[in-house]
């Protein structure tokens, strides 16, 4: 990267990590929980929320409506899709797809509602998720840079 500096703007350099998951070693810790995938605007809007909710996400449009249209439409047109788990109508953690190919998925925007976090619904979306993507014989690829999700990602899959 330090080659590059001095011809692009970096606003902000942040060290990543990229993992890759060939077998799932944990078990879901509530299986009675149902991992959903987005399939209506109300959803997308609930997710915007979850995203609004949290400080790592501030890239979002400031127009609700227009994340509700855009999301809609990248879920339509591409394999791109979003798992996610509710309690009580409320979205408390999510992770999503992007570049699905046949052999592959990027993973990205695992989040999780700050008042929900370290109970582990973060883990059961993406295992929810890993699961699906290996039953249909994709390998999904990680891209993070939470240390935290470093840690607890080594915990719970091979690579």
């Amino acid at each position: 990267m330090g080659k590059f500096i001095p011809y692009v703007k970096v606003k902000n350099d942040v060290l990543s990590h990229m993992g890759v998951v060939k077998k799932i070693t944990a078990k879901r810790r509530y299986p009675d929980m149902k991992v959903k995938w987005i399939q209506t605007q109300e959803e997308i809007g609930m997710h915007y929320d979850l995203f609004l909710s949290t400080d790592e996400f501030g890239h979002l449009p400031e127009n609700k409506n227009e994340y509700i249209k855009n999301e809609s439409k990248r879920l339509e047109n591409t394999s791109d899709r979003i798992a996610f788990l509710s309690m009580d109508n409320e979205m408390v953690a999510s992770a999503s797809t992007v570049k699905e190919g046949k052999k592959s998925a990027i993973i990205i925007g695992v989040c999780t509602k700050s008042k929900f976090r370290n109970k582990g619904y973060g883990t059961e979306v993406l295992i929810g998720l890993f699961d699906m993507l290996r039953r249909e014989g994709k390998y999904p690829y990680l891209f993070y840079n939470n240390p935290v999700a470093r840690l607890s990602l080594f915990c719970y899959i091979q690579s």
